[in-house]
């Protein structure tokens, strides 16, 4: 059984750790990199995507209300609402852990939605800010470790990131590079290198 203790942001199996999560695999090898980023900047903008991601997923579970949402988030929100809309995506997972072995190693994840979208199974990355390069490897990610197990018409067949605009819009980014998975693994092995040699 998989936990996330969200606080410590860390994921068990059945009550053992799993030490790498994808977003520590990205940082290691500096595919997400903040440290250039000073911490009055990057504490509040952290802070600020959080609740954008939990006005989001309050909406889609339909439990948020609306009237008590800060006015700073309805912007943001507005732009999710209309890309539901525009694009027709129904979420099957939301932010949801989930876990695999890969290369003999657990990794765990939480994508922010997993759904249909004009037919095809999507995994959708959500950013209150700039999409960057990262975005399209960790998409990469989930997808390995979504697709493991299951059969390949059930594969995750678009990875895409949805930029809210903060106006009330959203703009798309979709990842198509198949060498994406290849970094991805890649990251993993060169983390994996780094554990066994430090």
């Amino acid at each position: 059984m998989l936990v996330f203790n969200e606080e410590k942001h860390e994921y068990t199996v059945d009550g053992i750790k799993i030490k790498k999560s994808l977003t520590q695999i990205l940082e290691s090898v500096g595919i997400i990199d903040f440290s250039c980023v000073p911490e009055r900047i990057l504490g509040p903008a952290l802070r600020f995507g959080k609740a954008v991601h939990k006005a989001t997923e309050l909406y889609d579970l339909g439990i948020l209300d609306e009237s008590a949402l800060d006015p700073a988030l309805k912007p943001y929100l507005a732009g999710w609402v209309k890309f539901l809309k525009d694009t027709g995506f129904v979420a099957h997972l939301i932010e949801k852990p989930l876990a695999a072995k890969i290369y003999g190693t657990w990794i765990a994840t939480t994508p922010d939605r997993i759904g249909m979208m004009k037919g095809k199974l999507t995994d959708v990355e959500i950013k209150s800010g700039s999409l960057l390069p990262g975005t399209a490897i960790q998409t990469a990610g989930h997808k390995l470790i979504y697709d493991v197990g299951k059969e390949f018409k059930n594969h995750i067949k678009v990875r895409l990131g949805v930029r809210l605009t903060g106006d009330g819009n959203w703009r798309p980014e979709y990842y198509k590079n198949k060498n994406d998975m290849s970094v991805f693994l890649s990251a993993l092995n060169i983390t994996n290198w780094k554990e066994l040699n430090s």
